[in-house]
């Protein structure tokens, strides 16, 4: 039988199929708030989106219990046992209360973190249920799964599984992991059989190892180390043990680090890019700077948090990455307190090294509280701001973003005609509260107005390899969400004028003009978005043209539109000639009249263009 893409799609929808099938009383006794959660949970099990309000919002308000599985169990265990094989229950409580000890980072970029704090892991619980159930619709154990003894079409799916896909097992890790803990001999018996096996009868694959290291199995870890040193002439094994040793329990981590430190490991060129890859110290291009020094005071500092205090308090770069590392290493809040120490008192390279560190973090309540103090105590130091803009009310253009949506749902590349809903965005997401809100606009308004150019590059910054770009679109585009999220007309009259300096990539000052002036409330803020019409960005002032033509407008607007018709820009005259043609008979023949009396040819010929479309009406 041939494979193809087809062939796997149809696959999937089949296995889903049958699930749905198999469940539906189950399904029909879970609460509506349970049923919503469902449509997050695959999203959360079938692409790199992380976004899960509604399960957000339910932990937030149920986040006191002292446990995940205590929360799971007491807020959503019918929709665990709707997701989790019965045989698995068990498995899948006691391994989600071991996300604690396993980095919470994610990506090809992630840096080796760990956290107790519940908020950060609470999604991937969901998305652990996806992955059960993907896993239960393979009808094999999990050692028959490891040793491929599934059916044709099934086989030809595991090898070719994408991220993208219904039946996508992004956590096979985690159960594995959770299975060895249980003691269940067969699998542990395959997976040793994988790594000794000198005739691969088992495919040693990432999953694999990264279940290993997730386990609590010390025979395990130690076998998985002497594979690692087995590996001899396979770079490509190196790689993959040395990259993923670091995701799952703190012991599986260090006995390979051991192994690398006794058998000299760190002379490979898989081995200093893993280190790379954990520490952050250096990109891909400066490989040569994992020496073997380094990766001794690495070794070192991992086992002695006293030592890795001791390093971030000297004003070596690479020792204050490799305290903050090793902090981090065990809890990220250890690493944090040190960062708050140095934002107080530290010398500046000091405070630029950290926040190298800051961006690692990929948690924005986390690391907001360093770039928001030393935004409050560095306003006038560019350089400061622009290494910390990264991680300083990171998700800006998010919120705005959710400010609005159609309601069709859908996305339209025309802004007219469409009809639109607002949200707000509350302080809380942003700031502790209105107060710090307000004093952050203040700060922001102050850089903006002192900042000599629209753009400053500093390269390099800390390391030879590292550079940070300042632009006045991070002050204006913070402001303007900041102004939006207390609707303070003040400050949106303040800020609306200033939309021109938001950068136009990938739309965003057409988001800002929407979510700002979609509504305009003062004279101010109508008289900026009429200036909008005449934008050098091609959305914006679709936008702008979107909003106007919903709009009543005053003699003077108008007498304010007619004069961007001195532009030659064919698609601002197009829009202002619109706008004018919806005027009444006396209106508009004053409005011509004004046009061909003007000084100006271009104006002229708008006026000659407005005596055409008459006549045509008449």
């Amino acid at each position: 039988m041939e494979f193809s893409y087809q062939t796997r799609q149809k696959y999937a929808d089949a296995c889903v199929g049958e699930w749905e099938k198999q469940h539906p009383l189950k399904r029909k006794l879970l609460s509506r708030e349970l049923c919503d959660l469902m449509e997050e949970i695959q999203t959360l099990g079938t692409s790199a989106d992380n976004r899960a309000k509604k399960i957000e919002q339910l932990w937030e308000a149920h986040k006191g219990e002292c446990t995940l599985s205590a929360f799971m169990k007491k807020y959503c265990k019918p929709l665990v046992e709707l997701y989790v094989p019965k045989e698995y229950l068990e498995d899948y409580y006691r391994i989600i209360d071991q996300f604690q000890n396993f980095q919470y980072t994610a990506g090809a970029y992630r840096r080796t973190i760990r956290t107790k704090n519940l908020n950060v892991h609470i999604k991937h619980a969901f998305r652990l249920l996806y992955s059960y159930m993907v896993f239960s619709a393979y009808h094999v154990t999990i050692e028959d799964y490891l040793m491929d003894k599934l059916s044709p079409e099934a086989l030809d799916f595991k090898r070719h599984d994408t991220y993208y896909g219904k039946l996508h097992l992004s956590c096979f890790d985690d159960i594995l992991a959770a299975r060895i803990n249980a003691g269940d001999t067969s699998v542990i018996q395959a997976v040793q059989d994988a790594f000794l096996s000198e005739n691969n009868t088992v495919i040693v694959t990432t999953d694999m190892i990264r279940g290993v290291v997730k386990s609590s199995a010390k025979e395990l870890h130690e076998l998985l180390a002497k594979f690692l040193v087995a590996a001899r002439l396979q770079e490509g094994v190196r790689q993959a043990v040395c990259e993923n040793a670091d995701c799952g329990v703190p012991a599986a981590f260090l006995t390979i680090v051991d192994a690398i430190s006794r058998e000299n490991l760190i002379r490979f060129s898989a081995v200093k890019r893993a280190v790379a890859t954990w520490t952050g110290l250096c990109d891909e291009a400066n490989m040569d700077r994992i020496t073997d020094k380094v990766f001794a005071d690495i070794q070192a500092a991992v086992n002695n948090p006293d030592l890795a205090r001791q390093m971030t308090q000297t004003n070596d770069s690479i020792h204050i990455m490799i305290g903050l590392f090793c902090l981090g290493f065990y809890e990220v809040e250890d690493a944090l307190a040190e960062m708050k120490r140095i934002a107080q008192n530290g010398t500046k390279n000091q405070l630029l090294t950290i926040s190298y560190y800051n961006r690692m973090v990929q948690d924005r309540e986390l690391t907001r509280r360093i770039a928001t103090l030393i935004f409050e105590r560095y306003a006038d130091d560019y350089e400061m701001l622009a290494a910390y803009m990264p991680t300083y009310m990171e998700n800006t253009e998010y919120y705005v973003r959710q400010t609005f949506e159609t309601k069709d749902g859908k996305y339209h590349y025309e802004d007219t005609d469409v009809e639109y809903t607002y949200k707000s965005v509350p302080v809380r997401y942003l700031f502790d509260d209105e107060a710090q809100a307000r004093k952050h606009y203040e700060i922001l308004k102050y850089a903006y107005q002192n900042m000599k150019k629209r753009k400053q590059e500093y390269n390099p910054c800390i390391f030879p390899w590292y550079s940070v770009v300042l632009e006045r679109s991070d002050f204006v585009s913070r402001m303007s969400l900041i102004a939006y999220s207390l609707q303070d007309q003040m400050l949106i009259d303040e800020v609306c004028g200033m939309l021109s300096d938001v950068d136009g990539t990938y739309s965003s000052r057409r988001q800002h003009i929407r979510m700002l002036l979609h509504n305009p409330k003062t004279e101010i803020q109508r008289r900026a978005l009429i200036s909008y019409i005449a934008d050098k960005e091609t959305y914006a002032r679709r936008t702008a043209y979107s909003i106007l033509s919903g709009m009543t407008l005053s003699d003077v607007e108008y007498e304010q539109l007619e004069g961007y018709l001195k532009y030659k820009t064919e698609a601002i005259r197009q829009f202002v000639l619109k706008l004018l043609e919806k005027r009444n008979e006396q209106d508009l023949q004053r409005t011509i009249g004004r046009l061909l009396a003007s000084g100006q040819e271009n104006m002229r010929l708008a006026g000659l263009d407005l005596v055409k479309t008459q006549c045509q009406r008449h």
